[in-house]
This record gives structure tokens, C-alpha cells and sequence, in this order.
């Protein structure tokens, strides 16, 4: 009987079992299609097409999330976008830059509808986008202008930028009769195309209105082409282009509407708060297509255009006009019937953006957490007290009740000469430890040296001879502490951790030997001024023109790949242009490396190893390791620049 019921045990065990495994597999097969963001797919499908991580967009540095009508991927080096209506489109540098300072796709530009592509001469780039009204990014390497509504047809019909009118060169502007005016780099920079509802278009020079005389115009209901407004009556233009209505909201040039308690409301209906937040009028309800339901059961669309409720009329200047008699304007203000005004409230914020897990911890625990990493800030500073007074007992020794700083203090030079021996002995104690002699010799000494100079310091001064005395006694206990951790540091160097990227490190392992040099930004400063040094640069197509406008601005000898031509990110193109015009390669692809491993003859290259730095980090970077880096470049180097560190490796056809 003991028999059956063991095997019936058992047998219920591996039943349970294989019942969990099952659970298991089904949930890890569906949980992953149930949480699929709309669009993920195509995104995937357009960054393999386009090159996948070798491609000027890099690695992945996020996940799909949903905006506004669509989805978004960002990468290293751009982003990609989809909606429904335009499919995935590609996006990078500077254009991404402005796209995204002008509200992205909840502004009234919409998605992009073709990938960012070479103008006709492959002299600048450009995108368009799905604004009602037509609308395009142009870009050239010094700056990127929006073109949109009569401006883009007219201009395109005139040939765009290939033909007389150039380049834009600054944002279209309307004035107070309603006219847009746009100017262009044609005629050294004084071309220009402008337009008025009721005049048609005029052009400088005079002779290009010939060509439009037929050309019909996109438009909106409730807007005029251009993204000029029908506005309701009262309403005033300003002279920066902006409106104020009779609600007392501003309309600003992107279509959102500054309130006068300083809260923004933004083409999509949200309100923006002064410290960034976002939250939803009162009563209002995101849908699932992204459109905004206020409390009066009026819909706001993601392009900002209304679906009005039973019995709301739309008004000729854009206003709805409710059931109960009051006024809806664009900005979300209403009029009420008795003639007052009432801006949208707000109510609980959105969750249209998930918060940080610092926000919800700080909304959740207020700022008692502050109390508690003082508190523990506390605790740290009291063990570190607790370990310097066990180690200055330890070295008094004896019973003596005097640490070494105190001697010094009583007898500053003598004192400091006999710490001077004492650091050599401790170096014998090492030695005779069972370390490496010879690394820990050269620390010792290096201890040593440092404990001499300090009594050199102390000779010399008048007033602090007892102080710098205690210092160097310090020091020079500190610095036998500091061998031994730098000894047993060198003994793993072989085994250790070139940088903090794994994938990196395979790479730089094919360098042979170790890097040549390995310090920190201070250590770079030492003994060197950080000014401009001969090193002639390339810098990348994957880093930004303003790099390379303001290591010039500096002084150096700069030049960025697309102003010569390099585009597609063709390593072995930039490698043979920097190598043929004596210039070092800087550029945050690290897929350059096995070129570098592998190449007989390659250019110096500067790897920028830091996903998160601005154009400013990385010119400050630059600037302090250029100068410790001259030698080693030109002689053919690879040079990592992390956040904390530079290290560099000779480049296999430069060792003798």
C-alpha cells in the first residue's frame, strides 16, 4: 500500500508539474502579442531595410511606444516614426532636432511620409510630412527651415531648392493683412515668395510669379493655407507672429495656445504645466484614437480640428457655437452666454506618459525621502569616521596616543623625513607579504616621492610648516594603502573589464597588447595646457554639424562629413577620406573598430563612447583629451573617450 501511494504521489507532482510548464509557456507565447505596440512591426521591418544596426541609426535605445495617432522607435543616431495613413519613416539629426522642438507628431505637422532623403545635387536633405496643408523640413549643414502650405506648393513649383530660390532661410511670418511671406538663399539670401487669400503670390525676383499664376493652393476648413488662421473676431495679431483671442489665450506660431495662468494647451487638447507636466482639461477623456472628448461632449482630433456634438455649429472664424448658446474657441476657452470667459481646467495628470519610477516614488512617499538618504548619508560619514580612527590607533601603536598627523604637527620637517622612511619600510612589508615586488616597489617609491616632495613643501613655507608636515605624513601613509590596491589592480588587468560596453571590449581585444594609455580627464590636464594642438579632424556623419562648428569656433582644423559629400554611412569610405587628407576620424560608431583591427593602412580615429552626451559634452571632452592624444594620433591610433575615462590603442600598421 506504501508503494501505490508514492507512485500516486509522485505522479501528481509531475502532473503539477507539467502543468505549471504548460501555464508557463502559453503566458510567455501570448503576453508578448498582447502587449505588441501598434506599429512595432513596420518599425522593424523599416530599420532592417534600412541597414539595421550598421546603418547610421546604431543600436536601439528604446522600445516602441505609441504617440499621438502612431509610433515611434528611437536609435542611437535617429528615429523612426509610423502611423497608419503614411507607414514607418526614417528621421535623424537635425531635422529630427527641429520636428521634435515643433511638437513632433501631436503638432499640426503630422507624421513624416517619406524618409529623410538627399535634395536634388545632394546639397541638403528634407522631409515631408502629412499636415493638411503640406509641409516639409529643409535642411543644409548650417541650419533647417520648415516650408508649408502655398509657400511649399509655390516653391516646388518653381523647382525648389536645385533651381533660383535656393535654400529657406528663415521661418515663414504673417502680417497683419494676412500675408505669408517666406525668404530663400536665391539673390544672396533676398529671394523670397509671399502670399495673400485675396493677392495671389509675388516673388523676388518679380519675373518667378509668371510661373504661378495658375497654381491652386492646399487648404483646411477653419484655416487658411500656410497655417495662418481665420481668427475669431477680436482677436489681434501680434508682431512675433503670434495671436491673442478674446479669450486672453496667445496663440503661438507651433498652433498651441499659452493661457494666461501660464499653462500651455497643445494641438492635441492636453494642457501643458509650467513644470513640464501633462494632464487633461476637466471632464475630458483621451479615446482610443487619440482624439480628446471634453466634458461638453465636444471632440478635439490629434491634427485639431473639432467633431461637434448634436446642435453645435461650426463657425466661419473657427469658433463652435454649443446647444446652450456659449463659444468654444480653438485654445479650449469658452464664452460663456453671459459674456464672461472660462479657460479649460485641469484635471488628474494624463497617463498618456507614464511617470518615472522617481516620480511615482516621490508622489508617493512626498519628500520623506530626502530625511532618509540623510540619514543614511549620516550613517556612511559616521563608518568612514569610525574606520579612520581604527587605522590611526592601529598605526600609533604601542599605546603611544599620538597618530602620525599629530608628530608631524609637533616636529614638521624632521618628522616628515623619518615618514619618508617609514613609507620605504612599508614598501619592504609588501615586498615580503607575498605581492608582486616589482609593482609594489614602483607604488612605494612612487609614495616615497610624494612624502619628499612634501617635506620640500614644508621647508619652504613659514606659516603652515606644521600643517603641511601632518599633510605629508598623510599622505605618505595613504599612498603605501593606495600601492597595494593598485598592485592587486594591475595583477587582474588582463582579465579585467576594458570598458563598460562587453561588446566593446571583444573589439578592442583584437588590438593586441593593451591599451597604451589609460587616464582620466584630470590626469589628461596635468602638466598640459588644453589648447588647440595640430590634429586635423573629420568629424562623422553619425555626430552633428555643430560639433564641427564649434571645434572650429576653437580653432581646430575641422571638417564634418556631409559638407564633403559622405553620406550612407559608408565606413570604409570615411576611413579612406580621413586617411588620404591627413585628418583624425571622430565618430561614435564603434562598427569602425574592426576596420581599424583588420585595416593595413587606416586613418587615427577618436571613438565618442557615450550614448547620452550633448554637443557640448562632447566638445568639452574633446578639447580636454586632444592635446594629451597629439602624439599617439599621429602616429595612428584609436582613441575611446568614455564619460570618465581616455584610453587609446596603436593601430596594428603603425607598431614597428
Amino acid at each position: 500500500m506504501r508503494n501505490i501511494g508514492l507512485s500516486s504521489s509522485v505522479r501528481l507532482r509531475r502532473a503539477a508539474l507539467l502543468g505549471c510548464s504548460a501555464g508557463l509557456g502559453v503566458a510567455l507565447l501570448v503576453t508578448p502579442a498582447q502587449a505588441q505596440v501598434p506599429g512595432a512591426e513596420e518599425i522593424a521591418q523599416k530599420y532592417e531595410q534600412f541597414g539595421g544596426t550598421g546603418s547610421l541609426l546604431g543600436n536601439p535605445s528604446g522600445d516602441v511606444r505609441e504617440v499621438a495617432g502612431g509610433a515611434v522607435r528611437d536609435y542611437a543616431g535617429g528615429a523612426i516614426y509610423y502611423s497608419r495613413p503614411t507607414g514607418a519613416h526614417i528621421l535623424y539629426g537635425d531635422i529630427l532636432a527641429d520636428y521634435r522642438q515643433l511638437g513632433g507628431p501631436g503638432s499640426d505637422l503630422g507624421f513624416p511620409t517619406n524618409d529623410e532623403s538627399m535634395t536634388p545635387g545632394d546639397t541638403g536633405r528634407f522631409s515631408d510630412f502629412s499636415a493638411p496643408d503640406g509641409a516639409a523640413i529643409y535642411w543644409t549643414p548650417r541650419r533647417s527651415w520648415v516650408v508649408r502650405g502655398p509657400m511649399l506648393a509655390a516653391y516646388r513649383t518653381l523647382g525648389g531648392p536645385a533651381a533660383e530660390l535656393g535654400f529657406p532661410a528663415a521661418a515663414a511670418t504673417v502680417d497683419a493683412d494676412g500675408t505669408v511671406t517666406q525668404k530663400f538663399t536665391g539673390d544672396n539670401g533676398a529671394a523670397e515668395i509671399s502670399w495673400n487669400p485675396q493677392r495671389g503670390f509675388g516673388t523676388v525676383p518679380r519675373g518667378l510669379a509668371a510661373g504661378l499664376a495658375d497654381l491652386s493652393v492646399p487648404g483646411v476648413a477653419g484655416q487658411l493655407p500656410g497655417g495662418t488662421v481665420n481668427l475669431p473676431e477680436g482677436s489681434v495679431n501680434l508682431p512675433d507672429g503670434k495671436v491673442r483671442l478674446p479669450d486672453g489665450s496667445i496663440r503661438l506660431p507651433d498652433g498651441s495656445f499659452q493661457l494666461s495662468n501660464g499653462n500651455v494647451v497643445l494641438p492635441d487638447g492636453s494642457i501643458k504645466l509650467p513644470d513640464g507636466s501633462i494632464t487633461l482639461p476637466e471632464g475630458a477623456v483621451r479615446l482610443p484614437d487619440g482624439s480628446l472628448r471634453y466634458a461638453n461632449g465636444l471632440i478635439r482630433m490629434p491634427d485639431g480640428a473639432f467633431t461637434l456634438p448634436e446642435g453645435a455649429v461650426q463657425l466661419p472664424d473657427g469658433t463652435v457655437k454649443m446647444p446652450d448658446g456659449s463659444i468654444v474657441f480653438p485654445s479650449g476657452g469658452v464664452k460663456m452666454p453671459d459674456g464672461s470667459f472660462k479657460l479649460p481646467g485641469m484635471s488628474a495628470p494624463s497617463t498618456d506618459r507614464a511617470e518615472g519610477w522617481f516620480t511615482k516614488f516621490k508622489h508617493n512617499l512626498g519628500w520623506w525621502w530626502l530625511i532618509a538618504l540623510l540619514a543614511i548619508a549620516a550613517a556612511i560619514i559616521g563608518l568612514l569616521a569610525l574606520l579612520v580612527w581604527a587605522w590611526r590607533k592601529f598605526r600609533g601603536g604601542n599605546g603611544s596616543g599620538r597618530s602620525d598627523a599629530a608628530v608631524g604637527a609637533t616636529k614638521p620637517v624632521g618628522d616628515a623625513k623619518s615618514l619618508t622612511a617609514e613609507a620605504q619600510s612599508d614598501t619592504m612589508r609588501m615586498t615580503g607579504g607575498g605581492l608582486d615586488g616589482r609593482g609594489g616597489g614602483v607604488d612605494a617609491r612612487g609614495a616615497a616621492s610624494r612624502a619628499t616632495g612634501a617635506v620640500g613643501d614644508a621647508a619652504a613655507g613659514t606659516g603652515n610648516l606644521r600643517r603641511k608636515a601632518g599633510l605629508a605624513a598623510a599622505g605618505a601613509a595613504g599612498a603605501g594603502a593606495v600601492g597595494v590596491a593598485s598592485l592587486g589592480r594591475r595583477s587582474r588587468m588582463t582579465t579585467a573589464p576594458l570598458t563598460a560596453d562587453p561588446e566593446l571590449d571583444t573589439m578592442l581585444r583584437g588590438l593586441g597588447d593593451g591599451a597604451v594609455l589609460d587616464i582620466t580627464y584630470g590626469e589628461a590636464l596635468q602638466g598640459l595646457s588644453p589648447v588647440v594642438v595640430g590634429t586635423k579632424l573629420l568629424v562623422d556623419e553619425n555626430l552633428s554639424p555643430r560639433l564641427a562648428e564649434r571645434l572650429e569656433a576653437a580653432g581646430y582644423d575641422v571638417a564634418h562629413a556631409r559638407d564633403i559629400g559622405l553620406f550612407g554611412g559608408d565606413n570604409r569610405r570615411a576611413l579612406e577620406q580621413a586617411k588620404s587628407s591627413g585628418r583624425t576620424l571622430v565618430t561614435a560608431e564603434r562598427a569602425y573598430v574592426p576596420d581599424l583591427v583588420a585595416g593595413a593602412s587606416v586613418p587615427s580615429v577618436v571613438l565618442l563612447h557615450s550614448a547620452d552626451a550633448t554637443v557640448d559634452d562632447q566638445v568639452t571632452v574633446l578639447k580636454q583629451a586632444l592635446p594629451r592624444l597629439n602624439q599617439l594620433l599621429s602616429g595612428g591610433a584609436l582613441a575611446v573617450l568614455s564619460e570618465q575615462r581616455i584610453q587609446a590603442w596603436r593601430l596594428p600598421s603603425s607598431r614597428g
